[in-house]
């Protein structure tokens, strides 16, 4: 890519208005002295003892702190429990700046949250041991189901871009389910300029003309094909029939598998020569893609800016890692990504 084809895309990045549309989580970090280990009285077992804790927006969280990171002006839509993890995941979005006004705040179900407990070791690497999950398994409430779709319908005519993250693995439980899944379809007819892309962790193929984003594993799985390389080609064309639009196949350490027109394009990765955590690199792949489709890049460009972006985010260790339009530029000089 050109640098001034590059930096004609991100200028346009902080005037975007993006939807994150989905399931919010809070991301909470328990950070563990493995030092100061002792052995509990009642049971005998290791009492691991946290010395701090952090949190930060996850899941749908994540994908809006990728946004902000970039310079878009965030809004974001979804369902949070009334209690203390919810404040704290209001907080965390405020302080990216995203505007958090349109969650539905509930009594009825808790702040979805996934608590890590992290080990710092002495060498400064870091073990995350079990993670703890918090989430409703009751079916979202109609009247909160009404007025997702209702603010969708008022959003659509003012934003640049949607992006829909469902996170829950029970069916009907988050946010994204059969009612707006409708909405979804009748929103993309009605708006076929606007960019809409959609991401699901087990739903993938019930997206229907949107672009989605599944990764290698759950593109092989939605067409149940066995996982390889060879398979995502054919998934990625099976769902892209079942969508009626492009699909973007991430492949890990391969890169991404644009299938659109009927045509593949495939654009790498960024070479890995360092320690990297990959936790949340689909969601700033999903991000760049958005706001870069938005900005007026074709779905190659945004791949090959969300690769950057992915270059970026994962060498961040021990944190669901963001980048800046700074970064992205600096990494892709790095590697010779773009020409003067």
């Amino acid at each position: 890519m050109q640098h001034q084809r590059l930096h004609q895309i991100t200028e346009q990045f902080n005037s975007k208005r993006v939807v994150v549309c989905g399931d919010f989580f809070l991301d909470r970090y328990l950070w563990i002295d493995q030092q100061r280990a002792e052995i509990s009285v009642e049971t005998g077992k290791v009492a691991h003892q946290v010395t701090s804790q952090s949190t930060a927006p996850g899941a749908a969280g994540t994908v809006a702190a990728n946004l902000a990171a970039l310079g878009a002006n965030v809004i974001c839509l979804g369902v949070i429990g009334d209690d203390g993890d919810g404040y704290m995941l209001r907080n965390g979005l405020l302080r990216i700046g995203a505007d958090d006004n349109l969650l539905v705040v509930t009594p009825d179900r808790p702040t979805a949250t996934y608590t890590k407990p992290t080990v710092r070791h002495v060498d400064g690497n870091i073990t995350e041991l079990e993670r703890l999950d918090i989430r409703s398994r009751v079916p979202l409430d109609e009247s909160i189901i009404s007025q997702i779709a209702h603010h969708l319908d008022t959003l659509a005519d003012t934003v640049d871009a949607v992006i829909f993250a469902d996170q829950m693995p029970e069916s009907g439980c988050g946010v994204i389910g059969k009612p707006i899944h409708d909405v979804i379809a009748q929103l993309a007819k009605t708006h076929p300029t606007l960019p809409i892309f959609a991401d699901s962790r087990q739903r993938i193929s019930e997206f229907r003309h949107v672009i989605i984003k599944p990764n290698i594993h759950e593109a092989c799985q939605a067409c149940m094909l066995p996982q390889s390389l060879e398979h995502a080609y054919t998934a990625a064309q099976t769902l892209s029939y079942r969508t009626q639009k492009p699909v973007v196949t991430t492949l890990g350490s391969e890169g991404v598998l644009i299938y659109e027109h009927a045509t593949y394009h495939h654009v790498p990765a960024i070479p890995v020569d360092q320690p990297i955590d990959v936790v949340g690199a689909g969601d700033s792949v999903m991000a760049a893609l958005a706001i870069s489709a938005a900005s007026g890049a074709s779905l190659v460009e945004s791949a090959s800016i969300a690769m950057m972006v992915a270059g970026v985010t994962v060498r961040k260790i021990g944190t669901t890692g963001t980048a800046t339009i700074n970064e992205v530029v600096a990494i892709a000089s790095q590697y010779g990504l773009i020409d003067e």
